[in-house]
């Protein structure tokens, strides 16, 4: 099990696309949903609960800060892989101040 992320940046929300490969030699079942220890990271589309050896799922998870700080949430993916079961993993996100334009004429 192998998950690429990042980091996300935003004021109002961002949303980051995050992949799970299998490169076993077998079937990976994963245990859904995939849930973060913060809810400000929601998962908008869960991944495949089967990823076929070779092949890859894809999720999108959505930061949404509710003021300026950073945050952090960790999540485990539980599956059938003997190696890396759980798979744990943090995000981590911060809320900015986007600031607001106003012109007065």
């Amino acid at each position: 099990v192998g998950v690429v992320g990042g980091t996300f940046y935003g004021g109002t929300g961002k949303t980051g696309e995050f992949t799970i490969v299998n490169t076993g030699g077998s079937d990976l079942n994963i245990t859904l949903p995939i849930t973060f220890s913060d809810p400000r990271f929601t998962v908008l589309n869960q991944p495949n609960a089967t990823v076929a050896s070779g092949s890859s799922s894809v999720f999108q998870v959505r930061f949404e800060a509710n003021s300026i700080a950073s945050f952090s949430a960790s999540t485990s993916v539980v599956s059938n892989d003997t190696l890396y079961s759980p798979y744990s993993f943090t995000l981590t996100g911060a809320g900015e101040d986007l600031g607001t334009d106003i012109a007065l004429y």
